[in-house]
């Protein structure tokens, strides 16, 4: 691309207010490779994913009040609420979302007599093709 260019390009984006808006998902303190990261300003979406270190980064977002969400398979979604302005950094973390079996086990492991009735579902469902 020709300096002249360039640096046109620079100017107009500077002046439409154009900023990078960046930040890490992690969980348990470990990076999140793959989480998609969308965010919205007006009716503008921007969608990105995360590196194998959990980063991500939208380099030209417009100014102004936006919505970040993260979504990753296994996990709980998150979003937030915040203003795309410059060198932002808005960091996530996610909580790791349980399995409908879990959610089945519990609420069966609660009832009284649950125990013979646990085991017989957990086992037809094993069984099953």
């Amino acid at each position: 691309m020709p300096i002249h260019r360039f640096l046109l390009f620079s100017f107009f984006a500077a002046g439409c207010g154009l900023y990078a808006q960046s930040g890490f998902v992690k969980s348990a303190n470990q990076p999140i490779p793959g989480a998609t990261v969308t965010v919205a300003i007006g009716a503008q979406k921007l969608v990105t994913t995360t590196d194998q270190s959990g980063h991500y980064a939208f380099s030209a977002a417009p100014a102004g009040d936006c919505s970040i969400e993260v979504g990753m398979f296994g996990f709980e979604p998150a979003s937030k609420k915040t203003t795309c302005a410059e060198a932002a950094k808005i960091d996530f973390t996610l909580q790791l979302q349980e399995s409908p079996m879990a959610q089945r086990l519990a609420r069966m492991g609660g009832a009284q007599g649950a125990g013979n009735q646990l085991e017989a579902q957990l086992q037809g469902e094993i069984a099953a093709p």
